[in-house]
């Protein structure tokens, strides 16, 4: 992979991680949390902290202005527009490893919000990750299995 490459990778990974906070409409002190102690997976993914801090803010400001401000329900970009982002993600790898991080941010706060399913939902399908990469509510394990 070329610099451009990785660059346009990394950019996708952190907006589609952006998404991933904001899904559930608020960013809470335990999806930071969550996000502080997987520090080194966002490195691998080649994701910034301060890059995500701005990510988050401008991703915000365009999900509010597209939403319906009657509507309660999750804000999450258009499908054309999420499917976008999630191509942009083209490794194996990298897809496992930041629909990890994601799952890991979405059950930082003990329940997963409609926004949320809907986007760890779009990417398993688009990314086409195996089902047995989720556990089953009564195993007691994460969504996002660490085992591949």
């Amino acid at each position: 992979m070329n610099q451009n490459q990785s660059t346009a990778a990394s950019l996708a990974a952190t907006r589609v991680l952006a998404l991933a906070l904001l899904a559930d409409g608020r960013l809470s002190a335990d999806e930071r949390a969550a996000l502080r102690a997987r520090h080194g997976l966002m490195r691998r993914l080649g994701i910034a902290p301060e890059t995500l801090d701005r990510e988050v803010q401008s991703c915000s400001g365009r999900l509010l202005s597209a939403c319906d401000p009657d509507w309660e329900g999750p804000c999450l970009p258009e499908a054309g527009t999420l499917h976008g982002l999630l191509a942009g993600i083209g490794d194996r790898d990298s897809r496992h490893r930041l629909f990890r991080l994601c799952a890991d941010v979405a059950e930082a706060d003990g329940e997963l919000s409609e926004g949320e399913f809907r986007l760890l939902a779009a990417a398993l399908e688009q990314w086409g990750i195996h089902r047995r990469m989720l556990a089953f509510a009564d195993t007691g394990r994460s969504l996002a299995c660490r085992s591949p």
